[in-house]
């Protein structure tokens, strides 16, 4: 289960951000540790730093580039363009020489003084607190969050809800707001519970001491139990509002295919009426004539044929 947890993440928190939270969960710190320390290379990964070097390596042959950061590095770019250009004056090696160190010192400075806008440790860093992972839980926990998701996912995934019989706006803001405040009374049920469990295994001798405080965190324990159960039980009438309605829409496709069929039966009288005029259209065509004069033919012929061989 913990290998696959989503993290949780304060609806509050900007949407692309809670998406960038929610898929790397690798990249944060549970809320029940200290906030990770602030570095400058905390925030960069591998890709990152690819990306700045790669950059360092061109703002080192076109320092121009720098322009888009204000006009004081359009200044200090235009003067170093100028050097690079003196130096290929200079000889090659000298050229070479002033190349390379504006693309060290470029690919340093973007580095460790660029910001990484999306990324997750840095995010991670700043939200610290604002998103839950499965360490922040105990099993107890991770059960009732599991049933909450469980639930809001049968409702949001409604039939009902889609077909707009639902109030998905209220939906949208209220259900993911109930996941975050079960996750966050969860957590700290699971820090206050860790914690008496510390207390009274490195002092056996305060174990009935402690013993009110654990009685006490079950009334918060219920209280989760009931907001969980009542999730349940509106996920639960949304599968039943959506078994009546998908009944109402195959009485409404029955009701269409009864169409169909009075439509068909109407067109079988239709058919017939139809025979009757093909064959009064084919017993007066020509060829209902011609094919007379035929048979007429025939019987003369067998007539003729016939007469010859009765005896003189």
């Amino acid at each position: 289960m913990h290998g696959t947890f989503r993290p949780v993440v304060d609806p509050e928190v900007p949407e692309k951000e809670r998406e960038v939270l929610a898929s790397h969960a690798d990249a944060l710190t549970p809320a029940s540790l200290p906030e990770p320390a602030k570095t400058r290379l905390a925030d960069r990964t591998a890709a990152d730093l690819v990306g700045r070097v790669v950059g360092g390596a061109l703002a080192g042959v076109f320092p121009l580039v720098m322009s888009i950061n204000g006009w004081g590095h359009a200044a200090l770019g235009a003067v170093l363009q100028a050097g690079i250009v003196a130096a290929w004056f200079g000889g090659l090696h000298l050229f070479l020489t002033v190349l390379v160190i504006l693309q060290v010192l470029y690919a340093v400075l973007l580095v460790v003084r660029q910001p990484m806008d999306m990324s997750p440790r840095r995010l991670g860093r700043e939200r610290h607190g604002r998103y839950y992972l499965a360490d922040d839980f105990d099993e107890q926990a991770l059960g009732y969050i599991e049933r909450t998701r469980a639930a809001i996912a049968a409702i949001m995934d409604a039939e009902v809800g889609k077909a707009g019989l639902l109030d998905d706006v209220s939906n949208a803001v209220t259900l993911p707001r109930q996941e975050w405040e079960i996750a966050r009374t969860c957590a700290e049920l699971t820090r206050v519970t860790r914690q008496i469990e510390r207390v009274r295994s490195e002092h056996a001798g305060l174990t009935e001491v402690l013993k009110p405080q654990r009685r006490a965190l079950e009334i918060p324990a219920a209280a989760i139990e009931r907001r969980v159960a009542a999730l349940e039980r509106y996920a639960d009438r949304t599968k039943a509002a959506d078994a009546e309605y998908l009944e109402c829409v195959a009485i409404k496709e029955i009701k269409e295919i009864q169409a169909d069929v009075r439509e068909l039966l109407a067109r079988t009288a239709q058919d017939d009426l139809a025979v009757a005029e093909i064959d009064r259209l084919s017993a007066d065509t020509p060829l209902a004539e011609l094919q007379r004069a035929v048979e007429a033919a025939k019987e003369a012929g067998l007539a003729l044929t016939l007469g010859d061989k009765e005896p003189v």
